[in-house]
């Protein structure tokens, strides 16, 4: 097998890419090379039968159209700004895209891991915050980063619904409180 033959697999098994290009097999080239575009296989049981539609796993699975009526999805891929970001020079490993479809338009947004919980509604629309964050590190390749798209649509979730809880409990004060105290005696009275 050659290298032109060769297919790499994600870690779910669902979208392959060409070892040479990086771009996903089933996806035209007249869309961009995104990493959160998915091809999903759908039948229905009427007179249509199977069609493939084009998913924005970076919208939350938001379907832009299907294979056989393309140029609505074209329109949104090429206005979408996340491809183009992820290849900047300051993209981060911790920066999480996502998209909020809208009915008038739609919007890009940039969160942070590390500062995302702070306030989900003063995500950025931009990157330029990521060049001076002292949590920088260099973004790797996109195979190598596992569950972007359950990563995104977590941070979509989050930006539309803020009193959604970050699967962390709160702390209890008074247990840190007690827990430091005790550390306290144990090192003076041993």
């Amino acid at each position: 097998m050659s290298m032109h033959d060769s297919i790499l697999k994600t870690k779910n098994g669902h979208s392959e890419k060409t070892a040479e290009t990086g771009r996903r097999q089933g996806i035209p080239e007249t869309l961009p090379n995104c990493p959160f575009l998915t091809i999903k296989r759908s039948s229905e049981n009427n007179h249509r039968g199977v069609f493939e539609q084009i998913i924005c796993e970076a919208g939350g699975g938001f379907v832009l159209g299907t294979m056989s009526s393309i140029n609505e999805a074209q329109k949104i891929c090429h206005s979408c700004d996340i491809p183009i970001s992820l290849k900047f020079k300051y993209a981060c490993l911790y920066l999480v895209p996502f998209r909020v479809f809208l009915e008038n338009h739609v919007q890009s947004y940039y969160g942070c891991r590390w500062y995302f919980s702070l306030n989900p509604q003063k995500a950025p629309k931009n990157m330029d915050w990521c060049s001076g964050c002292r949590f920088w590190f260099p973004r790797p390749g996109e195979s190598q980063i596992p569950d972007q798209a359950r990563i995104s649509q977590k941070f979509l979730r989050i930006f539309l619904n803020p009193s959604e809880n970050l699967d962390r409990p709160t702390p209890d004060l008074r247990e840190e409180e007690r827990r430091w105290y005790e550390r306290l005696q144990d090192i003076f009275y041993w």
